[in-house]
């Protein structure tokens, strides 16, 4: 409010300044200095003081660029990394595999090879940053019964805020392999056929992201539902948690 009136105020000088004098023109060394808020400084001189100062909060277009940067595109911002103690420049600092944000958000140690998401974890997580050209792969492991099956994994949708098909960040579940190998007796790009019991199966699950862009500066989660058949009937459900920095 100060500061808004005293610009006023240079606005009247200004005018006053501006006007041709006549020969009723009060000579400029009567004209007194003036002292609207009466605390012994002039206007001019407060006028002058305001416009040299800056707020305590100002920043630089590029302080926030340095304030977002993600050097490793893990999503995690390198001042937020700095202050975890993880490595700015790896997405996998204790190089278990797992990035750091997925170590986070699955409650696992990002420092600590040793504290990793499980191979053997029923849920998978994935940080899929928008319109990366890269894709992810994940592994999704399974173990059949004591009977003989045909098996696949198909991803389902699961309802979020923003009305989007959450299965849409899953390019293609493939089956890849077996333990014991090739316990089966066929398999193509959609299921495995004919496996014998207690076979391990292994699916890779292939994601990518380009047509979600995180809204805030905090990353968003999303979770997708893996259903895994055999001979039509419903085995197990895995959960994916997806990470949009």
């Amino acid at each position: 409010m100060k500061f808004l009136i005293l610009l006023i105020i240079l606005a009247v000088i200004s005018c006053t300044e501006s006007k041709p004098q006549t020969d009723s023109t009060v000579e400029a060394d009567t004209v007194p200095d003036l002292d609207s808020f009466e605390d012994e400084t002039s206007d001019p001189d407060e006028i002058a003081e305001v416009q040299d100062e800056e707020p305590d909060d100002y920043t630089t277009d590029e302080d926030a660029v340095e304030d977002e940067k993600d050097s490793d595109n893990d999503g995690l911002a390198d001042d937020k990394e700095k202050e975890l103690g993880t490595d700015p420049n790896k997405a996998d600092t204790d190089g278990d595999g797992d990035s750091d944000l997925e170590e986070i958000i699955a409650g696992t140690d990002p420092l600590d090879k040793d504290d990793s998401i499980p191979d053997s974890s029923e849920d998978i997580y994935v940080v899929l940053p928008y319109d990366s050209e890269n894709t992810v792969s994940k592994t999704l492991e399974f173990t059949t019964s004591d009977v003989e099956l045909n098996v696949l994994a198909e991803a389902v949708s699961v309802d979020n805020s923003f009305s989007i098909d959450t299965a849409s960040f899953i390019e293609s579940i493939v089956p890849h392999s077996s333990v014991p190998a090739e316990n089966y007796d066929s398999k193509d790009e959609t299921a495995f056929y004919g496996v014998d019991p207690q076979t391990t199966l292994n699916f890779s699950i292939t994601f990518h992201n380009n047509f979600h862009q995180s809204s805030g500066t905090d990353h968003e989660l999303f979770e997708i539902n893996i259903n895994i058949l055999g001979n039509e009937n419903l085995l197990d459900t895995r959960k994916v948690t997806v990470i949009v920095p």
